[in-house]
């Protein structure tokens, strides 16, 4: 609902693209999208394996609102050629996956 996710930052993608070749254009990008990687990894490793508790709606809910970076952070990873996190972060998503549908 709109209550649960007032807290939340939303950007137009015509922002974020213009954002990111910023990023690009000072050199920054791939430093930034590590760290973002980075830290949705840890996400997914905290709060996804919750998603199979009695926490069940609040963790299927954080990773809901996350989804788009979650998403970003495994292309990442991908075109890193980081098999083995990005392994680990696919399997920590199953939990959420096996209960979110």
């Amino acid at each position: 609902s709109d209550s649960d996710s007032a807290g939340r930052f939303t950007m137009l993608e015509t922002l974020r693209q213009y954002g990111l070749r910023q990023l690009q254009i000072d050199g920054d990008a791939n430093r930034r999208r590590a760290r973002h990687a980075e830290h949705f990894e840890r996400v997914a490793h905290k709060v996804a394996p919750a998603c199979e508790t009695d926490d069940q709606d609040g963790s299927i809910a954080a990773i809901a609102d996350d989804y788009a970076n979650l998403r970003a952070s495994l292309h990442w990873l991908l075109e890193l050629h980081e098999g083995e996190r990005l392994a680990a972060v696919v399997v920590a998503l199953g939990s959420y996956w096996d209960v979110s549908g």
